[in-house]
Protein backbone atom coordinates (compact mmCIF):
# COMPACT_ATOMS: atom_id res chain seq x y z
CA UNK A 1 0.00 0.00 0.00
CA UNK A 2 1.39 3.42 -0.93
CA UNK A 3 1.70 6.28 1.54
CA UNK A 4 -1.07 8.16 -0.31
CA UNK A 5 -3.38 5.15 -0.10
CA UNK A 6 -2.66 4.72 3.59
CA UNK A 7 -3.38 8.42 4.16
CA UNK A 8 -6.67 8.06 2.29
CA UNK A 9 -7.76 5.09 4.37
CA UNK A 10 -6.73 6.81 7.59
CA UNK A 11 -8.75 9.89 6.65
CA UNK A 12 -11.76 7.73 5.76
CA UNK A 13 -11.58 5.86 9.05
CA UNK A 14 -11.35 9.11 11.00
CA UNK A 15 -14.31 10.52 9.09
CA UNK A 16 -16.37 7.45 10.03
CA UNK A 17 -15.50 7.84 13.71
CA UNK A 18 -16.31 11.56 13.65
CA UNK A 19 -19.62 10.87 11.91
CA UNK A 20 -20.53 8.37 14.63
CA UNK A 21 -19.70 11.02 17.23
CA UNK A 22 -21.83 13.60 15.43
CA UNK A 23 -24.82 11.32 15.87
CA UNK A 24 -24.63 11.94 19.63
CA UNK A 25 -25.44 15.65 19.19
CA UNK A 26 -28.61 16.88 20.97
CA UNK A 27 -31.74 16.05 19.05
CA UNK A 28 -33.34 19.37 19.99
CA UNK A 29 -32.31 22.98 19.45
CA UNK A 30 -29.87 24.06 22.17
CA UNK A 31 -27.83 27.25 22.45
CA UNK A 32 -24.59 25.29 22.21
CA UNK A 33 -25.62 22.95 19.37
CA UNK A 34 -23.22 24.52 16.87
CA UNK A 35 -20.43 24.68 19.45
CA UNK A 36 -20.85 20.97 20.10
CA UNK A 37 -20.91 20.20 16.39
CA UNK A 38 -17.70 22.18 15.90
CA UNK A 39 -16.08 20.32 18.78
CA UNK A 40 -16.96 16.96 17.26
CA UNK A 41 -15.47 18.02 13.92
CA UNK A 42 -12.17 19.14 15.46
CA UNK A 43 -10.49 15.69 15.42
CA UNK A 44 -10.56 15.93 11.62
CA UNK A 45 -8.30 18.98 11.77
CA UNK A 46 -6.44 19.06 15.12
CA UNK A 47 -5.23 22.44 16.31
CA UNK A 48 -7.57 24.44 14.08
CA UNK A 49 -10.44 26.83 14.73
CA UNK A 50 -13.73 25.28 13.56
CA UNK A 51 -16.88 27.34 13.12
CA UNK A 52 -20.33 25.86 12.44
CA UNK A 53 -23.32 28.03 11.61
CA UNK A 54 -26.85 27.63 10.29
CA UNK A 55 -28.52 30.46 8.44
CA UNK A 56 -29.70 31.85 5.14
CA UNK A 57 -27.51 33.44 2.46
CA UNK A 58 -28.18 34.72 -1.03
CA UNK A 59 -26.41 33.72 -4.25
CA UNK A 60 -23.84 36.48 -3.71
CA UNK A 61 -22.92 35.06 -0.31
CA UNK A 62 -24.53 37.81 1.77
CA UNK A 63 -25.90 36.64 5.12
CA UNK A 64 -29.63 37.26 5.24
CA UNK A 65 -30.32 35.53 8.56
CA UNK A 66 -28.04 33.85 11.10
CA UNK A 67 -30.00 31.37 13.22
CA UNK A 68 -27.28 29.78 15.30
CA UNK A 69 -23.49 29.80 15.32
CA UNK A 70 -20.71 28.32 17.39
CA UNK A 71 -17.06 27.40 17.38
CA UNK A 72 -14.40 25.19 18.88
CA UNK A 73 -10.67 25.56 18.84
CA UNK A 74 -7.47 25.53 20.86
CA UNK A 75 -8.09 29.06 22.13
CA UNK A 76 -11.09 27.73 24.04
CA UNK A 77 -8.81 25.58 26.21
CA UNK A 78 -5.47 27.40 26.37
CA UNK A 79 -4.36 30.42 28.33
CA UNK A 80 -5.01 33.81 26.77
CA UNK A 81 -1.32 34.69 26.60
CA UNK A 82 -0.67 31.75 24.24
CA UNK A 83 -2.84 33.32 21.52
CA UNK A 84 -1.31 35.62 18.91
CA UNK A 85 -0.99 39.14 20.22
CA UNK A 86 -4.08 41.22 19.56
CA UNK A 87 -6.25 38.22 18.65
CA UNK A 88 -8.68 37.55 21.50
CA UNK A 89 -10.92 34.50 21.38
CA UNK A 90 -14.38 35.12 20.01
CA UNK A 91 -17.24 34.22 22.31
CA UNK A 92 -18.73 31.02 20.77
CA UNK A 93 -22.22 32.32 21.61
CA UNK A 94 -21.58 35.78 20.17
CA UNK A 95 -23.72 35.44 17.05
CA UNK A 96 -22.85 38.94 15.85
CA UNK A 97 -19.12 38.09 15.80
CA UNK A 98 -19.69 34.92 13.81
CA UNK A 99 -22.16 36.67 11.52
CA UNK A 100 -19.32 39.09 10.73
CA UNK A 101 -16.81 36.30 10.16
CA UNK A 102 -19.11 34.11 8.05
CA UNK A 103 -20.56 37.03 6.12
CA UNK A 104 -17.11 38.47 5.53
CA UNK A 105 -15.74 35.18 4.23
CA UNK A 106 -18.69 34.84 1.85
CA UNK A 107 -18.67 38.34 0.46
CA UNK A 108 -14.86 38.55 0.14
CA UNK A 109 -14.10 35.38 -1.76
CA UNK A 110 -16.90 32.84 -1.73
CA UNK A 111 -19.88 33.93 -3.78
CA UNK A 112 -21.46 30.51 -4.19
CA UNK A 113 -23.91 31.22 -6.99
CA UNK A 114 -27.41 29.70 -7.31
CA UNK A 115 -26.19 26.17 -8.05
CA UNK A 116 -24.07 25.87 -4.92
CA UNK A 117 -27.07 26.72 -2.75
CA UNK A 118 -28.73 23.51 -3.90
CA UNK A 119 -25.76 21.14 -4.19
CA UNK A 120 -23.20 22.49 -1.72
CA UNK A 121 -19.66 23.73 -2.20
CA UNK A 122 -16.28 23.34 -0.51
CA UNK A 123 -13.21 25.49 -1.20
CA UNK A 124 -9.66 25.63 0.16
CA UNK A 125 -7.89 28.95 0.48
CA UNK A 126 -4.15 28.26 0.63
CA UNK A 127 -2.15 31.22 1.94
CA UNK A 128 -5.37 32.84 3.13
CA UNK A 129 -3.69 36.07 4.23
CA UNK A 130 -2.60 36.75 0.66
CA UNK A 131 -6.17 36.13 -0.58
CA UNK A 132 -7.87 38.59 1.77
CA UNK A 133 -5.07 40.51 3.50
CA UNK A 134 -6.32 42.05 6.72
CA UNK A 135 -9.91 42.40 5.55
CA UNK A 136 -11.78 43.96 8.53
CA UNK A 137 -15.06 42.19 7.74
CA UNK A 138 -13.63 38.78 8.60
CA UNK A 139 -13.29 39.14 12.35
CA UNK A 140 -10.04 38.83 14.29
CA UNK A 141 -9.96 35.03 14.39
CA UNK A 142 -10.08 34.64 10.60
CA UNK A 143 -7.78 37.58 9.95
CA UNK A 144 -5.00 35.77 11.84
CA UNK A 145 -5.48 32.52 9.90
CA UNK A 146 -2.89 31.21 7.45
CA UNK A 147 -5.10 28.76 5.53
CA UNK A 148 -8.89 28.40 5.55
CA UNK A 149 -11.22 25.62 4.44
CA UNK A 150 -14.77 26.85 3.78
CA UNK A 151 -17.84 24.82 2.91
CA UNK A 152 -21.58 25.24 2.73
CA UNK A 153 -24.28 22.64 2.35
CA UNK A 154 -28.03 23.06 1.78
CA UNK A 155 -30.17 22.24 4.77
CA UNK A 156 -32.77 19.55 3.95
CA UNK A 157 -35.89 21.34 2.84
CA UNK A 158 -34.03 24.64 2.52
CA UNK A 159 -32.23 24.44 -0.83
CA UNK A 160 -34.68 26.78 -2.58
CA UNK A 161 -34.64 29.28 0.27
CA UNK A 162 -30.87 29.50 0.62
CA UNK A 163 -30.90 28.01 4.13
CA UNK A 164 -27.50 26.41 4.58
CA UNK A 165 -25.13 24.76 6.99
CA UNK A 166 -21.82 26.60 7.01
CA UNK A 167 -18.48 25.18 8.19
CA UNK A 168 -15.17 27.00 8.15
CA UNK A 169 -11.88 25.63 9.43
CA UNK A 170 -8.96 28.00 9.97
CA UNK A 171 -5.28 27.28 10.59
CA UNK A 172 -2.92 29.75 12.20
CA UNK A 173 0.21 27.61 11.83
CA UNK A 174 2.57 26.95 8.94
CA UNK A 175 0.64 23.90 7.70
CA UNK A 176 -1.72 23.91 4.76
CA UNK A 177 -4.89 21.97 4.06
CA UNK A 178 -4.57 18.99 1.72
CA UNK A 179 -6.97 17.75 -0.91
CA UNK A 180 -8.02 15.00 1.50
CA UNK A 181 -9.25 17.64 3.95
CA UNK A 182 -11.64 18.97 1.35
CA UNK A 183 -12.79 15.44 0.51
CA UNK A 184 -13.40 14.57 4.17
CA UNK A 185 -15.50 17.69 4.69
CA UNK A 186 -17.60 16.81 1.65
CA UNK A 187 -18.09 13.31 3.05
CA UNK A 188 -19.21 14.51 6.49
CA UNK A 189 -21.39 17.39 5.31
CA UNK A 190 -24.58 15.49 4.29
CA UNK A 191 -25.00 13.68 7.62
CA UNK A 192 -24.21 16.85 9.59
CA UNK A 193 -26.85 18.77 7.59
CA UNK A 194 -29.45 16.08 8.25
CA UNK A 195 -28.61 16.09 11.95
CA UNK A 196 -28.90 19.88 12.04
CA UNK A 197 -32.30 19.76 10.35
CA UNK A 198 -33.45 17.06 12.77
CA UNK A 199 -32.45 19.13 15.78
CA UNK A 200 -33.07 22.69 14.57
CA UNK A 201 -36.06 22.05 12.31
CA UNK A 202 -36.69 22.20 8.58
CA UNK A 203 -37.62 25.89 8.67
CA UNK A 204 -35.69 28.87 10.08
CA UNK A 205 -35.26 28.57 13.82
CA UNK A 206 -36.70 31.25 16.07
CA UNK A 207 -34.65 32.27 19.09
CA UNK A 208 -37.70 31.65 21.31
CA UNK A 209 -37.51 27.92 20.49
CA UNK A 210 -33.89 27.40 21.54
CA UNK A 211 -33.52 25.56 24.84
CA UNK A 212 -31.59 27.21 27.65
CA UNK A 213 -28.89 25.26 29.45
CA UNK A 214 -31.20 24.67 32.44
CA UNK A 215 -34.02 23.45 30.21
CA UNK A 216 -31.59 21.10 28.51
CA UNK A 217 -30.55 19.63 31.87
CA UNK A 218 -34.16 19.21 32.99
CA UNK A 219 -35.08 17.54 29.70
CA UNK A 220 -32.16 15.15 30.00
CA UNK A 221 -33.24 14.16 33.51
CA UNK A 222 -36.81 13.65 32.34
CA UNK A 223 -35.61 11.23 29.67
CA UNK A 224 -33.79 9.33 32.43
CA UNK A 225 -37.08 8.77 34.23
CA UNK A 226 -36.70 11.36 37.00
CA UNK A 227 -39.79 12.87 38.58
CA UNK A 228 -40.28 16.58 39.11
CA UNK A 229 -39.44 16.23 42.79
CA UNK A 230 -36.33 14.18 42.08
CA UNK A 231 -35.13 16.75 39.54
CA UNK A 232 -35.77 19.56 42.01
CA UNK A 233 -33.72 17.81 44.68
CA UNK A 234 -30.90 17.00 42.28
CA UNK A 235 -30.66 20.58 40.95
CA UNK A 236 -31.33 22.31 44.27
CA UNK A 237 -34.45 24.05 42.95
CA UNK A 238 -38.08 24.06 44.02
CA UNK A 239 -40.58 21.70 42.32
CA UNK A 240 -42.46 24.82 41.19
CA UNK A 241 -39.37 26.10 39.34
CA UNK A 242 -38.84 22.72 37.68
CA UNK A 243 -42.49 22.66 36.63
CA UNK A 244 -42.02 26.07 35.01
CA UNK A 245 -39.05 24.70 33.07
CA UNK A 246 -41.13 21.74 31.91
CA UNK A 247 -43.93 24.04 30.76
CA UNK A 248 -41.39 26.00 28.75
CA UNK A 249 -40.09 22.75 27.25
CA UNK A 250 -43.62 21.77 26.20
CA UNK A 251 -44.03 25.14 24.49
CA UNK A 252 -40.65 25.17 22.72
CA UNK A 253 -40.84 21.56 21.53
CA UNK A 254 -44.53 21.66 20.66
CA UNK A 255 -45.32 18.71 22.94
CA UNK A 256 -48.77 18.27 24.47
CA UNK A 257 -47.86 15.50 26.93
CA UNK A 258 -44.92 14.33 29.01
CA UNK A 259 -44.53 11.25 26.80
CA UNK A 260 -44.45 13.37 23.64
CA UNK A 261 -41.90 15.67 25.24
CA UNK A 262 -39.57 12.77 25.98
CA UNK A 263 -40.15 11.35 22.49
CA UNK A 264 -39.10 14.67 20.97
CA UNK A 265 -35.95 14.66 23.08
CA UNK A 266 -35.04 11.12 22.01
CA UNK A 267 -36.21 11.19 18.41
CA UNK A 268 -35.62 14.82 17.53
CA UNK A 269 -37.80 17.26 15.72
CA UNK A 270 -38.61 20.93 16.19
CA UNK A 271 -42.08 22.22 15.29
CA UNK A 272 -42.41 24.56 12.35
CA UNK A 273 -42.99 28.22 13.05
CA UNK A 274 -46.52 28.86 14.38
CA UNK A 275 -47.26 25.13 14.52
CA UNK A 276 -49.42 24.44 17.60
CA UNK A 277 -48.42 21.83 20.14
CA UNK A 278 -49.53 18.30 19.48
CA UNK A 279 -50.00 18.67 15.71
CA UNK A 280 -46.74 17.06 14.66
CA UNK A 281 -46.06 13.37 15.17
Amino acid sequence: MTDDSRLGWDALGLAVRVTEDLCTLPRVATRDWCDRAAGRLMPLWPGTLVCVAVGTIDAAGRVIQMELAGAAGPERTTERQTRPEGVPALDPLDTDSWRQAVGGACSCCFSPGPGALSRGAVRRFVHWQSVVPGDPSLGLALRSASDVLIGLWPMPGGADSGRILWVQVARDDSQTFAATDETVLRAVFPILARLAARSLGSSPLEASRILTHREQVVLDLLTRGRTVRQIAEELGRSPHTISDHIKSLHRKLGASSRGELIARALRGGTPRVNEPAGTRA
